[in-house]
C-alpha cells in the first residue's frame, strides 16, 4: 500500500506546491486515524483507515525531502537534512512510547488515537503558517 501511495504523494506534491501537499497529507492521514476510531462498528473503517495510513506513509518520505529542498535549496540542502532528519527520528522513535503512554493515561486506543488527530491538525497549522520561500544560498 505504501509504494502506491509514495507515487501518489510525488504527483500530489508536484502538482500542489508541497506546503499545500503537507497540509493535504495532514488531514488525509487524520481521517486515515479517524477509520480506526470508528472502526469499532464494522470492518469499513479498518480497512479505510489501514489504506489512507499506508498510502500516507508512502507519501511522508517524500514530502519531507522536497519540503527540505524547497525551503532551502541545494547549496543548504545536506546541512538543513542533518539537523531535520534526527529531528524526525527523534520524534519517530518517540511515537511508539507517546502513543504507549497515551493508550496507559486514557485507557483505550482511543485516546491514543484522539492524540494522533491532534497531532494531525497541529501539524496542518505548522504547515499553514510555513514559510515555504527560499531561505538557503541561491546559486
Amino acid at each position: 500500500v505504501g509504494r502506491g501511495g509514495s507515487g501518489v504523494w510525488v504527483i500530489i506534491d508536484m502538482k500542489m506546491c508541497t506546503r499545500k501537499a503537507t497540509m493535504f497529507y495532514a488531514v488525509w492521514y487524520g481521517v486515515g486515524v479517524i477509520g480506526f476510531l470508528v472502526s469499532k462498528h464494522g470492518m469499513v473503517g479498518t480497512v479505510i483507515g489501514i489504506c489512507m495510513s499506508g498510502w500516507g506513509l508512502g507519501g511522508i518520505g517524500n514530502l519531507q525531502p522536497s519540503m527540505l529542498a524547497q525551503t532551502f535549496g541545494r547549496y543548504d540542502y545536506a546541512s538543513a537534512s542533518r539537523v531535520v532528519n534526527t529531528i524526525v527520528a527523534f520524534v519517530r522513535v518517540m511515537a511508539f512510547a507517546v502513543v504507549g503512554i497515551a493508550i496507559n493515561v486514557t485507557g483505550s486506543i482511543d485516546g491514543a488515537d484522539g492524540f494522533l488527530i491532534g497531532s494531525c491538525v497541529v501539524a496542518f497549522v505548522l504547515a499553514f503558517i510555513l514559510d515555504d520561500r527560499l531561505i538557503g544560498k541561491k546559486g
